[in-house]
Protein backbone atom coordinates (compact mmCIF):
# COMPACT_ATOMS: atom_id res chain seq x y z
CA UNK A 1 0.00 0.00 0.00
CA UNK A 2 1.35 3.74 -0.73
CA UNK A 3 1.86 5.86 1.98
CA UNK A 4 -0.49 8.78 0.64
CA UNK A 5 1.68 11.10 2.96
CA UNK A 6 4.54 10.51 1.29
CA UNK A 7 3.19 10.81 -2.41
CA UNK A 8 1.45 13.89 -1.85
CA UNK A 9 4.80 15.27 -0.40
CA UNK A 10 6.49 13.97 -3.49
CA UNK A 11 3.58 15.46 -5.71
CA UNK A 12 4.06 18.43 -4.01
CA UNK A 13 8.02 18.69 -4.37
CA UNK A 14 7.15 17.96 -8.13
CA UNK A 15 4.97 20.86 -8.77
CA UNK A 16 7.50 22.94 -6.62
CA UNK A 17 10.45 21.68 -8.97
CA UNK A 18 7.96 22.57 -12.11
CA UNK A 19 7.04 25.86 -11.22
CA UNK A 20 10.93 26.58 -10.17
CA UNK A 21 12.36 27.42 -13.93
CA UNK A 22 9.68 30.17 -14.39
CA UNK A 23 9.94 31.56 -10.82
CA UNK A 24 13.61 31.83 -10.91
CA UNK A 25 13.16 33.80 -14.41
CA UNK A 26 10.68 36.09 -12.83
CA UNK A 27 13.40 36.75 -9.91
CA UNK A 28 15.91 37.54 -12.41
CA UNK A 29 14.01 40.20 -14.02
CA UNK A 30 14.47 42.32 -10.19
CA UNK A 31 17.51 41.00 -8.49
CA UNK A 32 20.85 40.03 -9.67
CA UNK A 33 21.78 35.98 -10.03
CA UNK A 34 24.13 35.65 -8.13
CA UNK A 35 21.93 38.26 -5.42
CA UNK A 36 19.13 35.73 -5.98
CA UNK A 37 21.31 32.54 -5.44
CA UNK A 38 22.34 33.82 -2.10
CA UNK A 39 18.90 34.62 -1.35
CA UNK A 40 17.36 31.32 -2.10
CA UNK A 41 20.07 29.49 -0.10
CA UNK A 42 19.52 31.76 2.88
CA UNK A 43 16.01 31.56 3.07
CA UNK A 44 15.89 27.35 2.14
CA UNK A 45 18.53 26.59 4.75
CA UNK A 46 17.26 28.35 7.64
CA UNK A 47 13.65 27.19 7.09
CA UNK A 48 14.90 23.47 6.68
CA UNK A 49 17.02 24.06 9.94
CA UNK A 50 14.19 25.38 11.29
CA UNK A 51 11.52 22.80 10.21
CA UNK A 52 14.07 19.66 10.76
CA UNK A 53 15.89 20.86 14.07
CA UNK A 54 12.94 20.34 15.87
CA UNK A 55 12.47 16.57 14.89
CA UNK A 56 15.95 16.16 15.40
CA UNK A 57 17.00 15.33 11.54
CA UNK A 58 19.92 17.80 11.91
CA UNK A 59 22.97 16.53 12.85
CA UNK A 60 25.63 19.09 13.92
CA UNK A 61 28.40 16.72 12.88
CA UNK A 62 27.77 17.19 9.39
CA UNK A 63 28.69 21.16 9.54
CA UNK A 64 32.04 19.86 10.54
CA UNK A 65 32.44 17.19 7.35
CA UNK A 66 34.83 18.47 4.76
CA UNK A 67 32.98 16.03 2.41
CA UNK A 68 29.86 17.67 2.67
CA UNK A 69 30.98 20.98 2.55
CA UNK A 70 32.85 20.04 -0.59
CA UNK A 71 29.26 18.64 -2.08
CA UNK A 72 27.56 21.63 -1.11
CA UNK A 73 29.87 24.04 -3.02
CA UNK A 74 29.68 22.43 -5.91
CA UNK A 75 25.95 22.10 -5.76
CA UNK A 76 25.39 26.27 -5.24
CA UNK A 77 27.73 26.76 -8.01
CA UNK A 78 26.01 24.08 -10.07
CA UNK A 79 23.25 26.66 -9.09
CA UNK A 80 24.61 29.78 -9.10
CA UNK A 81 25.45 28.54 -13.12
CA UNK A 82 21.74 27.49 -13.78
CA UNK A 83 20.71 31.04 -12.75
CA UNK A 84 23.58 32.48 -14.61
CA UNK A 85 22.04 30.59 -18.04
CA UNK A 86 18.32 32.21 -17.48
CA UNK A 87 19.52 34.89 -18.17
CA UNK A 88 20.22 34.46 -21.74
CA UNK A 89 17.64 31.86 -22.11
CA UNK A 90 14.19 31.02 -22.18
CA UNK A 91 12.25 29.42 -19.35
CA UNK A 92 11.21 26.35 -21.66
CA UNK A 93 15.20 25.98 -22.90
CA UNK A 94 16.16 26.44 -19.31
CA UNK A 95 13.90 23.81 -17.97
CA UNK A 96 14.51 21.11 -21.06
CA UNK A 97 18.58 21.65 -20.39
CA UNK A 98 17.66 21.04 -16.35
CA UNK A 99 15.77 18.09 -17.09
CA UNK A 100 18.74 16.32 -18.68
CA UNK A 101 20.35 16.01 -14.95
CA UNK A 102 18.22 13.39 -13.96
CA UNK A 103 19.44 11.63 -17.14
CA UNK A 104 22.86 12.08 -16.04
CA UNK A 105 23.14 10.70 -12.83
CA UNK A 106 23.06 6.94 -13.80
CA UNK A 107 26.12 7.61 -16.04
CA UNK A 108 27.68 9.70 -13.56
CA UNK A 109 26.89 6.36 -10.89
CA UNK A 110 28.54 4.24 -13.20
CA UNK A 111 31.55 6.44 -13.72
CA UNK A 112 31.97 7.00 -10.07
CA UNK A 113 30.19 4.87 -7.99
CA UNK A 114 30.47 2.00 -10.13
CA UNK A 115 27.16 0.99 -9.94
CA UNK A 116 25.86 -1.23 -12.38
CA UNK A 117 23.89 -0.59 -15.93
CA UNK A 118 21.64 -2.78 -17.23
CA UNK A 119 20.14 -3.03 -20.52
CA UNK A 120 17.02 -1.80 -19.15
CA UNK A 121 18.80 1.45 -17.68
CA UNK A 122 21.16 1.67 -20.74
CA UNK A 123 17.67 1.74 -22.21
CA UNK A 124 15.70 4.52 -20.25
CA UNK A 125 18.87 6.47 -20.45
CA UNK A 126 19.24 6.55 -24.15
CA UNK A 127 15.40 7.02 -25.02
CA UNK A 128 15.47 10.21 -22.12
CA UNK A 129 17.98 11.77 -24.08
CA UNK A 130 15.97 11.48 -26.99
CA UNK A 131 13.06 12.66 -26.05
CA UNK A 132 14.96 15.75 -24.47
CA UNK A 133 16.31 16.19 -28.04
CA UNK A 134 12.66 15.98 -29.45
CA UNK A 135 11.36 18.63 -27.58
Amino acid sequence: MVDRRGLAATMLAGLLFGTSVPVIKLGLSLVPPNTFVTLRFLFASALIVFLLQGRGWVQRDLFRSRKIWIIGFINAFGYVLQFQGQLITSSSNAALIISTAALMIPVLSLAYVHEKMGMRKITGVLLGFIGITLL
